[in-house]
């Protein structure tokens, strides 16, 4: 079994990064113009902030109970 979360594949074996992923962001075009760098580089800091939000909050760090449900947010 394998959950795809954030980019990532966690499984048994660990976690690797989704292929999928990585070659979106290395096809994805270079900036053209300064106000497309900075368009750019602000998301890039609004998603790693999302993403050390959501790896650090408590819900994510918490023991799954096997006995219930589990749902990925």
């Amino acid at each position: 079994m394998q959950v795809h979360y954030l980019g990532l594949i966690i499984s048994a074996s660990g976690v690797q990064p989704d292929e999928s992923k990585i070659e979106a962001v290395s096809c994805y075009p270079p900036s053209s113009s300064e106000k497309q760098l900075r368009q750019s580089h602000h998301s890039l800091n609004n998603y790693l902030k999302e993403v050390k939000h959501c790896l650090t909050s408590y819900r994510t760090l918490a023991f799954s109970d096997l006995t219930r449900v589990n749902t990925l947010y």
